[in-house]
């Protein structure tokens, strides 16, 4: 890069918009509602040395890889997980109508202290560590919930000195370790290969498990019966509210088996939600917990479909970081 220019590190962004096509503009976005200069904006020009390199990289990469439409990839300090947008003009080949958009993803772990959750929320997060079943990280698109599930996910391995896996399409944040403070150990799979995922993932025997955003019928099927099967699992799912993360759970998983056993899994394997949104800057938090006095009660409205009732029956509140 020459005098003048700077990198994407040092650029504040959520997403980054990569043309491939010349002379169409780089965008950046800001996913936080609160932020002054608003949620897209053209990518200053000193940066667009370094995003011309970028897109060089980003398109030799995609080929090397076999042209997938989703992989991460690392760039001059910035870590990113790339997705290909390609609208009705685009052709076959990279050109017209072809943009990349990439997420900027973290480059450390993140310890759950760390992550502006209210510490009476973060204990009951640790506990969990003691139980097996289920536990959904939801909120909307860009609230940053893989995060949060890899700090419960790190949480639980070091607490307790375990194993734990990531399954992921891909792996987002770095998590993997092996020391005296327990291991970690990430695989990337495809989502048609969940099945074959979860079935490894068995064999090896952790005592937690990540597995990345709930976006099909098959991963919520492959999510439930590894939730059912003996270690503490967190998973991801886009929701509005903790109890719309449970409907939107047992609605996916109704296309692949009845309603009936969706509700009868999901009440089963179900241990509690940890909704978040991300306000001005600041993490808002609910946690709804199925376990506890209440426990049957909780699970018998989601068996029944009394979804209605579950917002009086967790007793919700919103808790600001």
């Amino acid at each position: 890069m020459g005098r003048g220019a700077h990198k994407l590190s040092e650029v504040p962004f959520d997403d980054l918009y990569v043309p491939v096509e010349e002379g169409v503009p780089f965008l950046i976005r800001n996913l936080d509602p609160g932020s002054p200069e608003g949620p897209v904006r053209p990518l200053p020009d000193p940066f667009l040395a370094d995003a011309n390199g970028l897109r060089s990289f980003l398109l030799s990469d995609w080929d090397r890889r076999g042209r997938p439409d989703e992989f991460n990839l690392s760039h001059n300090g910035g870590v990113y997980r790339a997705a290909l947008i390609r609208t009705g003009e685009a052709g076959p080949d990279p050109g017209i109508g072809w943009t990349w958009c990439l997420r900027r993803l973290s480059t450390v772990a993140m310890d759950i202290d760390q992550m502006g959750i209210p510490k009476s929320v973060t204990d009951q997060v640790r506990a969990l560590g003691r139980e097996r079943g289920l536990m959904l990280v939801s909120g909307a698109f860009g609230s940053g919930k893989t995060t949060t599930a890899s700090s419960c996910l790190r949480a639980w391995v070091r607490d307790s000195r375990e194993v734990g896996v990531t399954l992921e399409d891909p792996p987002e944040v770095p998590l993997g370790q092996a020391s005296a403070e327990g291991a970690i150990y990430q695989v990337e799979i495809a989502e048609h290969d969940f099945p074959a995922g979860v079935r490894a993932a068995r064999r090896w025997g952790p005592r937690y498990v990540l597995m990345g955003d709930v976006q099909s019928p098959e991963a919520a099927k492959e999510l439930l019966r590894i939730s059912l099967s003996g270690p503490m699992v967190v998973s991801t799912i886009h929701a509005s509210d903790p109890v719309r993360a449970i409907i939107n759970l047992v609605s996916f998983a109704s296309d692949v088996m009845s309603e009936e056993l969706a509700r009868d899994m999901v009440a089963e394997a179900i241990q509690a939600v940890l909704h978040q949104d991300r306000r001005g800057g600041r993490l808002m938090t609910r946690l709804a917990s199925v376990s506890g006095r209440e426990d049957f009660a909780r699970r018998n409205l989601i068996r029944r479909g009394r979804f209605e009732l579950l917002n009086e029956a967790f007793g919700l509140t919103v808790r600001k970081a």
